[in-house]
């Protein structure tokens, strides 16, 4: 049996365990409440304020504002609800409203808590939702309607009563110890930084050739650009494996895919370098002349796009 304190005045919470439900209540004074255990009993109406199905002590809906109190302890409506009943478990349902508005149940000794149980808007259906309430030191409870008129409907399916609980089982038997996991191939410091990179079981750092500075990727491999090497490599991002294309002088940057031809701008050459990605390492470039300094290149589905730095177009 769980125990346990809260700070909303009047609200109870409960927790399932074994079978049985424990809440702690915590009264208007805000003095510590009373360990308790719910009785499920056959849903019985306390509660049903419409005029053609009236139950229990109210036969008109409440208005906006309005504060209605309800004793729940004893025969009320179709329920009857022991004196050793610390709170209930119901289902709260409103119907006919007249306007947007909110409902708040709790136990009628306290103060009424800024909160709400059931929310609606004027063109709401009838709206139910679970509420569990601590009663009063009287047995009864409050319901708060804010505005517009509305009727309401409490369905009780269980009550509360004081219960220390048992007393603890028996410790059961302990279980074998699991197998040692493996150790960090990284320090604590890189696995705080996220550096996965640096883990040498998995790694994610791949040789390119010299100076890489532009990347792109065809649907398999990853391309980069090698602005000292005049080169563009091919990685496959599984294993690594890396072949080199040979490209024009200075590709700096501008690596593109337009589904069949990868194209690599050139700067010091002038030139855009299209390359076919399947044939066989070095390959010859086909060159294409561009303004001066390329450096970034696009595919539109169509056309190649490159941007020339020194040539301003």
């Amino acid at each position: 049996m769980f125990r346990f304190r809260f700070v909303e005045v009047g609200v109870v919470v409960g927790l399932l365990a074994a079978g049985v439900t424990s809440f702690g209540l915590v009264d208007a004074a805000g003095s510590a409440g009373v360990a308790s255990a719910l009785v499920p009993i056959v849903p019985c109406r306390l509660v049903d304020t419409r005029p053609a199905a009236v139950v229990g002590s109210r036969s008109t809906a409440l208005a906006g504002g309005e504060t209605v109190e309800f004793a729940v302890w004893g025969v009320n409506g179709n329920c009857d609800i022991p004196a050793t009943a610390t709170g209930i478990s119901s289902n709260v349902t409103i119907d006919r409203p007249t306007s947007s508005s909110f409902l708040t149940v709790f136990p009628a000794d306290a103060v009424q808590p800024l909160t709400s149980n059931l929310n609606w808007t004027s063109s709401s259906p009838p709206t139910p939702n679970q509420v569990t309430v601590g009663l009063s030191a009287g047995g009864g409870l409050k319901v708060f309607n804010h505005t517009g008129s509305v009727d309401v409907i409490i369905d009780i399916v269980g009550y509360y009563v004081a219960s220390a609980g048992g007393p603890a089982g028996p410790v059961g038997p302990v279980g074998p110890v699991g197998p040692v996991g493996p150790v960090n191939r990284i320090s604590k410091g890189q696995i705080a930084l996220l550096r996965w990179d640096r883990d040498p079981g998995r790694a994610a750092q791949f040789t390119t050739g010299a100076n890489p500075s532009g990347v792109a990727f065809d649907g398999t491999n990853i391309w980069v650009a090698n602005y000292g090497g005049a080169t563009v490599s091919k990685i496959n991002p599984v294993t690594g494996a890396k072949v080199d294309y040979a490209t024009g002088a200075g590709p700096q940057g501008g690596v593109a895919f337009d589904g069949t031809n990868i194209w690599v701008a050139n700067y010091f050459d002038g030139t855009v370098s299209k390359i076919n990605p399947n044939g066989v390492a070095p390959g010859t470039p086909i060159n294409y002349a561009t303004g001066a300094g390329p450096r970034g290149v696009a595919f539109d589905g169509t056309n190649i796009w490159v941007a020339n730095y020194g040539g301003a177009t």
